[in-house]
């Protein structure tokens, strides 16, 4: 129940024939007790004497899938009457179904508490929520709902990791979910103008200290951009460095960071998309970026032979054609150990390999140069253009066609969390949980879609203007793995039979398909990683959320 506020701003004016001053005297001894009334129901309303509370000792209630999922009650009693209470606990995954139910009678003391573990049987992954209802006599005294998240929580490859913001806020310890994430690596930065804060002085900040060495004892990879530019040497700092003393600098910079991080990091980036005004204010062209590149891999090596060197680190859809073109005519791939591309689909809903033309020139192109191939930032944001929902779907699509086109090295989701809370701010929203650790559903979907495709091999492919659908081999669990969805929001009905051959037909609005005949158990797993077994013949609804068939 809400307390009521009394509207403030009134006028008082005068009226004919009436005795203002009484009149004044009467409203104002009105308004006073209304106030106490007020504050008294408020009161009442605010303080609960019969409750529960739910907490969890596991960071963002991200659960792995073999570990209990422990939650802790607190039953308070505040009246001065030993009562005998109803608690009705149940868990229901992200369709609503209950997964798991429980209901007991408890006998609480006056002016006392029950602190107890709760530990739900919930044994498959996906997205879930706990609530627990407290009664007396039938009737509800509180309610608690909490979310969680399950996932399988095992590093299957080490070519996906995620971007991070740790050197500017956030608490390191996120990044201990990226083993319920199934990834390897972070991306992070040590920005020059934190660096060097004197001219020849430098010093690694203690965030960035932190986030390298906690990195390293959870046996993860880091990428660290060297970005941006530097107060002291320029009045923009999202110049680019150009003039000879301008690039000087920042090659000493670059050198500190690399030899600092000799033993702990080993990947770098020079600059962030040169090809857009963003970080190239003064739009300085290629050539101008690969003098930078040139100078800045010299430094680099010279003090750490064996650091990974990767340049380009343009975005997508701008001028990326002509940038990487330009970059081959000066030389620019001579000074890399590596090449980096930023290919966001956000702008549209096709990720690599449905639409996204941008990346699949530049892939073309740059498969002559012999140049492993990094995509150092890829992602989709829950607001304000798409739904929590679909940011999962299409970041979870984006898992999946990277591993079935088979020409990366490396891809980096962009990010782990979001950078605020405002709706209305894209660049807020591109997380995988909330700027109050709340995992969103993207973080279920993409584990997912690592967990079965990350140590696989794509086999064959089938496309239609309706849908996708991707045959994987991962030959180490003996699994075959179908992966599939619709395409421009379609729903369609799917059948799975067992046959000669894997062969896909979309009859009207039914999709036919059959798997080549095996004595392995059939799967079927939700956009979520959420596993049934089923039986030849079984029959679902297709959407733009990826599903998996999982032969094991």
């Amino acid at each position: 129940m809400q307390s009521r506020s009394f509207p403030v701003g009134l006028r008082i004016t005068e009226m004919v024939g009436v005795d203002m001053k009484f009149f004044k005297r009467c409203f104002l001894g009105i308004c006073i007790i209304a106030l106490l009334l007020q504050t008294v129901v408020s009161a009442f309303n605010v303080e609960k004497v019969i409750g529960i509370d739910i907490n969890s000792e596991t960071f963002c209630n991200a659960f792995i899938r073999s570990e209990d999922k422990v939650f802790y009650s607190d039953i308070y009693n505040k009246t001065l009457k030993n009562k005998t209470l109803e608690l009705e606990e149940k868990v229901t995954d992200h369709t609503g179904a209950i997964v798991w139910s429980d209901n007991k009678a408890i006998t609480i003391n006056a002016k006392s508490r029950i602190l107890e573990a709760v530990v739900p049987e919930v044994n498959n992954n996906g997205l879930y929520t706990l609530e627990m209802t407290l009664k007396q006599n039938g009737t509800v005294c509180d309610v608690f709902n909490g979310e969680f998240t399950v996932t399988e929580g095992k590093r299957t490859t080490d070519d996906v990791g995620v971007c991070t913001h740790l050197h500017l806020y956030g608490d390191k310890e996120i990044v201990s979910l990226l083993k319920n994430l199934g990834f390897s690596m972070i991306r992070d930065e040590a920005m020059w103008d934190f660096v060097e804060n004197s001219r020849g002085q430098y010093k690694i900040p203690d965030r960035v200290q932190s986030y390298v060495e906690y990195a390293n004892q959870k046996n993860l990879d880091i990428l660290m951009p060297l970005t941006y530019g530097n107060h002291l040497y320029m009045s923009n700092t999202s110049q680019m460095p150009y003039t000879d003393e301008q690039i000087n600098a920042y090659v000493n910079y670059c050198k500190f960071v690399v030899s600092h991080f000799r033993d702990e990091v080993k990947y770098f980036e020079i600059w962030n998309e040169p090809n857009i005004t963003a970080f190239n204010p003064e739009n300085r062209t290629a050539a101008d970026y690969t003098k930078l590149l040139k100078a800045a891999y010299e430094g680099i090596k010279s003090v750490n032979p064996n650091a990974v060197v990767i340049g380009g680190v343009c975005a997508t859809p701008d001028n990326v054609h002509e940038y990487y073109e330009s970059l081959n005519s000066v030389g620019a791939y001579n000074y890399m150990d590596a090449i980096s591309i930023h290919p966001y689909s956000c702008f549209g809903t096709n990720p690599i390999g449905e639409g996204n033309r941008e990346f699949e020139w530049v892939v073309n192109m740059l498969e002559k140069y012999n140049k492993p191939i990094w995509v150092s930032e890829v992602g989709y944001y829950s607001q304000p253009k798409f739904s929590e929902e679909e940011q999962a779907a299409y970041e979870a699509r984006t898992a999946v066609l990277y591993k079935a086109n088979g020409k990366v090295d490396k891809v980096f989701f962009y990010d782990l969390q979001d950078d605020g809370n405002d709706a209305s701010n894209a660049e807020h929203n591109f997380g995988m949980i909330t700027s109050n650790l709340r995992t969103k559903p993207n973080f279920a979907s993409v584990a997912a879609a690592v967990h079965f495709t990350g140590n696989a091999e794509i086999k064959e492919t089938k496309r239609a203007n309706e849908y996708s659908l991707f045959k994987f081999r991962n030959d180490t669990e003996n699994e075959d793995i179908y992966a599939l969805w619709t395409k421009g929001g379609r729903s369609i009905n799917a059948n799975i039979t067992y046959g000669n051959a894997f062969e896909a037909e979309l009859s009207g609005n039914n999709l036919n398909i059959t798997l080549p005949q095996t004595d392995k158990n059939l799967y079927y797993a939700d956009c979520f990683g959420k596993e049934t077994q089923v039986q030849n013949g079984y029959n679902f609804t297709l959407d733009y959320k990826p599903a998996y068939i999982i032969c094991r």
